[in-house]
């Protein structure tokens, strides 16, 4: 339901800022309530690349989700 998913969505760093190391990030947008469309679709989200990124990142390496860190140099 609403509460799962959202519960879900929060867990994985959806609606928030991921804190990567770039300026200007957008903090995107969740659903604010429960409304006939269907959330577990994604109706009603807005969501980075970076978090998006982040996200799959968690799947990809058990369920971790790390902060994101853009190289800006040759040394980075």
């Amino acid at each position: 339901g609403y509460d799962r998913v959202m519960k879900y969505a929060g867990d994985f760093g959806f609606g928030r800022k991921t804190g990567v190391n770039y300026p200007g990030e957008s903090d995107g947008f969740l659903p604010e309530e429960e409304t006939s469309l269907y959330c577990s679709h994604g109706d009603g989200f807005g969501v980075t690349a970076m978090q998006l990124a982040a996200f799959t990142s968690a799947i990809a390496n058990g369920g971790t989700l790390y902060t994101p860190r853009v190289p800006r140099t040759a040394d980075d």
